[in-house]
């Protein structure tokens, strides 16, 4: 889900931030610069991991300002494909459905990439999905797993103001978007009457909010969904919380070396 990316970039610091060490100046004016921007072919900036090199400081005439040269490393969101994700549903249409994560909106399901015997249900505004007669909502805010299938790259650079004026007006595009399917949120075998091995689908059901299991014909499963959804948060968290330690960690390790 996460890479690390090497950029190097000439980086002004203003005279009100000279009395700053140095390397946290360095690291807050990358942090203003690219976290939460994308990069094409590349992808969405997070923040500084750890800075690789830095040059002597050179002051600009007559503005104060302190220019140094900087190679350094970027958290960077790009989840590879076929990489499996925990996201929410966000909206549905008959388009397709919209998935987020909490710091990334752009994630689509087309028709053609939903369950076979799926269709959007205008009067509910959702998907749902038909098996063995039993229907199955894709609920707004739901908790999903989905593949990612694709990425989507726009570049969406200001045009000059002649040719903007001469252009019909377009719906916006997203810089980078995903492109994703849906999967069962969990599988697990159990034993059936007869003592053999069923293969079990849970998925989360509308109203009742109970996790049934598809093969098998298996009675309703209540909070395995729940617990499961709570699991998986926890480790989506953690995964990010780490992130963010390590970066100030090696950063500040990195910054200290630093000194323009």
């Amino acid at each position: 889900m996460f890479i690390l990316t090497t950029l190097s970039d000439l980086v002004q610091i203003s005279p009100e931030d000279v009395e700053k060490p140095s390397g946290e100046s360095i690291q807050d004016n990358i942090n203003v610069k690219y976290a939460n921007k994308v990069i094409q072919k590349i992808g969405l900036c997070i923040c500084v991991y750890d800075i690789l090199n830095a040059s002597d400081g050179l002051i600009g005439h007559g503005t104060g300002i302190v220019n140094v040269n900087v190679e350094f490393r970027l958290i960077v969101f790009r989840p590879f494909k076929g990489e499996i994700l925990l996201a929410q549903i966000s909206g549905a249409s008959e388009y397709g459905m919209k998935i987020r994560l909490d710091f990334f909106d752009d994630i689509f399901v087309p028709p053609n990439l939903m369950f076979p015997k799926s269709f959007f249900n205008v009067q509910e505004q959702v998907w749902t999905w038909v098996n063995d007669g039993d229907e199955y909502f894709y609920d707004k805010n739901e908790w999903v797993r989905v593949r990612v299938e694709d990425e989507q790259w726009n570049d969406i650079s200001p045009s000059p103001p002649s040719e903007r004026g001469s252009e019909p007006t377009t719906e916006r595009k997203s810089p980078y978007s995903i492109t994703v399917s849906p999967l069962p949120l969990w599988k697990q075998d159990v034993l059936n009457d007869t003592g053999g091995s069923v293969n079990q689908v849970v998925f989360p059901a509308k109203e009742s909010q109970l996790y049934y299991s598809i093969e098998g014909k298996s009675q309703p499963k209540a909070q395995i969904g729940s617990l499961l959804t709570e699991d998986f948060q926890g480790i989506f968290g953690a995964a990010l919380l780490w992130f963010e330690i390590m970066s100030v960690l090696y950063s500040q390790a990195a910054l200290a070396e630093f000194d323009v």
